[in-house]
């Protein structure tokens, strides 16, 4: 049998040997003249797969025969960005030090291998980034085909299907990245400057990791809180929907604009009613050294205020909350009280709560219908019923 036969993926014997971490196979190959940099159908040669597998003596072995590191793959890798991505310490070292393989080569959306080590965040990854940064690596270079982020923004983004990582480890992640050199950087965004996900501040935001917020504010004081164009939502509403009220003071403190509002007008205390968040809706309410947000302002779609969210979507608290500084009666476009709406979407404990303020119980839409109306056939106790 030659040593070089391939399977219909083109796959030597050495392929599978290296990949088994089979090294005795592996010497009797290479001592048999085996091609050290066949390529299988991906392009890739022994080296890729073993690389991220961990085999450093076989990666020892491949390296003393000749496999060339710096060959790319059908997708523009290299075998270094396999060890990166699975955290192989040892064998990213050995790739750095021991060959011209060049960390920085994008791939086929133009991710270095630093974006690649960040993105695919695993205990003993520090280790990785540590080593691609003491060899040059740019930790503020941005993906130019795609219009992505630093290699911090890729640390904060999971992937579907990603396991989340630990508090712990974003922060070591984003403090390392955030002393080396791209400071600067993080105060740009990502896509366009409405973008949710734009800055490195809105990935920690919409992942709740609260001291890599700390920490971003704290290393950046500057950086933009509201995106220029207010079509989407801003940090302080980002937070207020994800009911992160932690953040949310945070945010507060750091100069949010707690009425800023979106092209729809759209609050930040309309995302937190309406998500039922009461303790970021008390935050709201209740700004020290400013005045607190409107709970009267209407949403332009259907002319909801805070109230009307958080009554349709039955959140008790949140509406004794609001009804203790907010117009209950206001009407929406259709004419309708947050009683009418309560009514609408049978939350009759949310009705309860709405009845310990002075509501109009005989208010009418514009068809005319009263939040009686409404509540004959939502199933409401008799007690609540002669209460309207």
């Amino acid at each position: 049998m030659h040593p070089d036969s391939s399977d219909d993926s083109q796959r030597t014997p050495l392929y599978f040997a290296a990949e088994r971490g089979y090294a005795d196979i592996v010497d009797c190959l290479i001592k048999n003249n085996t091609d050290v940099n066949a390529l299988d159908r991906r392009k890739e040669t022994p080296l890729f797969k073993r690389a991220g597998n961990g085999h450093v003596d076989i990666v020892d072995r491949l390296l003393a025969a000749g496999t060339d590191p710096t060959i790319l793959d059908l997708w523009q890798r290299t075998p270094l960005r396999f060890a990166a991505m699975k955290g192989r310490v040892a064998i990213v070292r050995m790739l750095l030090e021991r060959t011209n393989i060049q960390h920085d080569i994008p791939d086929w959306i133009d991710r270095t291998v630093l974006h690649t080590a960040a993105n695919f965040l695993r205990d003993g990854q520090e280790d990785v980034i540590d080593l691609l940064v003491e060899h040059g690596a740019q930790v503020g270079k941005k993906p130019g085909k795609t219009g992505g982020g630093t290699a911090l923004h890729e640390a904060i983004r999971r992937e579907t299907g990603q396991p989340p990582s630990s508090e712990a480890l974003i922060r070591r992640k984003s403090e390392f990245l955030l002393v080396n050199r791209v400071v600067a950087e993080l105060e740009t965004w990502e896509h366009d400057r409405h973008s949710i996900p734009g800055t490195v501040l809105m990935r920690a935001i919409f992942g709740g990791y609260i001291d890599v917020v700390k920490h971003v504010l704290y290393r950046l004081p500057h950086i933009p809180l509201q995106a220029e164009q207010y079509e989407y939502p801003n940090a302080l509403s980002l937070a207020s929907a994800l009911g992160h009220a932690e953040i949310v003071a945070m945010l507060i403190e750091a100069g949010a604009i707690v009425d800023a509002v979106t092209d729809k007008q759209i609050s930040t205390l309309h995302y937190a009613a309406k998500n039922g968040h009461t303790k970021v809706v008390e935050l709201l309410l209740n700004s020290q050294g400013m005045k607190g947000a409107n709970p009267d302002l209407a949403r332009l779609s259907d002319g909801f205020t805070s109230l009307h969210l958080a009554a349709e979507g039955g959140h008790n608290d949140a509406v004794r909350a609001l009804a203790n500084v907010a117009f209950f009666n206001a009407t929406d476009d259709l004419g309708r009280t947050p009683l009418h709406r309560a009514c609408l979407s049978k939350y009759e404990a949310t009705v309860d709560v709405l009845l310990e303020f002075a509501v109009d119980v005989q208010a009418k839409d514009d068809n005319g219908a009263t939040p009686m109306d409404f509540s004959k056939n939502a199933g409401f106790t008799d007690e609540v019923l002669q209460r309207m």
